[in-house]
């Protein structure tokens, strides 16, 4: 039986010693071996002594005898512990790979977040100008105001009114020589 010392089985009835997803494998190499003379080389799991499946690495050689009879000469090696490993540094890379691209993705993040941070950044400084602006604008029409406010506008309807009529009634040569002419002159 598989897992003694000493067994004997032909090759081609091994293959129903191994585990029934891992058994076509090992017919098809079974099967070129008998036929061309291939070497067998495969990876296969067959029942260990308590039942529990085991990873074997298989290789041998179909040779003819001196009687006719073909014969295989080959061994197998318990790759448990190889194939265990293995699975662990594909485990690993996957989860790696995923780190990579969840790190990858973060710094695309970053990237898009420091570029609407920046354009944030410029929007609050175009603002911020335009405040300016517009404080100064506010600040020079107060100033205005307070400077027409000073004014004393509404004489100078009056000044405009006398010189518009003395020049319609010929009078404006009289105005000019006249005692008023000189507090027109000091208001202008």
């Amino acid at each position: 039986e598989p897992g003694q010392d000493g067994w004997e089985r032909d090759w081609p009835g091994l293959a129903e010693w191994v585990v029934a997803e891992d058994r076509a494998a090992l017919s098809e190499q079974l099967a070129l071996a008998w036929d061309g003379w291939w070497p067998v080389d495969v990876e296969c799991r067959m029942p260990y002594r308590d039942g529990t499946p085991r990873w074997i690495h298989l290789r041998g050689r179909a040779q003819p005898a001196a009687d006719g009879v073909t014969v295989v000469i080959g061994c197998g090696e318990d790759i448990e512990e190889r194939v265990a490993i293995a699975e662990e540094l594909r485990a690993s890379r996957e989860r790696a790979q995923t780190l990579l691209e969840g790190t990858r993705k973060m710094q695309r993040q970053l990237v898009e977040t420091s570029r609407v941070a920046g354009m944030a950044e410029v929007a609050t400084g175009v603002l911020h100008d335009i405040g300016n602006v517009v404080n100064s604008v506010n600040v020079a029409g107060e100033s205005a105001r307070q400077v027409i406010a000073q004014l004393r506008v509404e004489p100078l309807a009056q000044v405009v009114q006398l010189l518009v009529s003395s020049q319609q009634d010929g009078a404006l040569d009289e105005l000019v020589r006249g005692p008023r002419w000189p507090k027109i002159v000091d208001y202008l």
